[in-house]
């Protein structure tokens, strides 16, 4: 049987691991963690899924994501502003994304294959009933969108409701974005 070695870790991985120790470190207090456990933070980091753990996803080198509105249309020029929106489709109770330039009128659905190709391809991928909010300040910084802070609010009582059976429940920190990333992305 053979088993993996973590112990050979890449710079950005190694990165990726204190930054998520440090935001945990009130939580984890004085314990020690297990190797079991590192080992588990390592496999998540290694993962396809290392945006979800940053909540600070790659920005993208090949094509620049405000590139992609203009090509789409949605906005006439990189300096124009996109927001990220969210509603709720009335036949499947799924949350549906979407692109919006207000003074326009112009908007194009998001979903999550768009996001992992970086791209506005029409797809069948679906967000389901609810979206983490970490997630969804993702996909904001990804494309180059802002959002209000209503918008922020409903993500996160949809999300309460469909995690935690009421919407008035507290989500926890951990699939909060992160107040500085809010500095950021709710638009004035």
């Amino acid at each position: 049987m053979s088993k993996s070695n973590f112990t050979l870790l890449t710079q950005d991985e190694i990165d990726t691991l204190v930054d998520f120790l440090v935001d945990k470190k009130q939580d984890i207090r004085n314990e020690v963690l297990s190797q079991q456990s590192i080992d588990k933070l390592i496999r998540l980091i290694q993962s396809n899924d290392t945006g979800r753990i940053r909540m600070n996803p790659v920005v993208q080198e090949e094509e620049n994501t405000a590139e992609l509105l203009v090509k789409l249309g949605l906005c006439g020029n990189q300096a124009e502003k996109c927001y990220l929106e969210v509603r709720v489709n009335e036949a499947t109770s799924y949350v549906e994304l979407y692109a919006v330039n207000r003074e326009m009128s112009r908007e194009h659905k998001i979903t999550p294959d768009n996001l992992v190709n970086l791209n506005f391809d029409d797809s069948e991928s679906e967000w389901g009933y609810s979206i983490v909010p970490a997630s969804f300040d993702e996909v904001a910084v990804t494309f180059g969108l802002q959002y209000d802070r209503e918008t922020l609010d409903r993500v996160c009582m949809i999300y309460a409701e469909k995690n935690y059976g009421s919407r008035e429940a507290k989500v926890p920190a951990a699939f909060l974005p992160l107040s500085n990333r809010l500095l950021i992305n709710i638009a004035e």
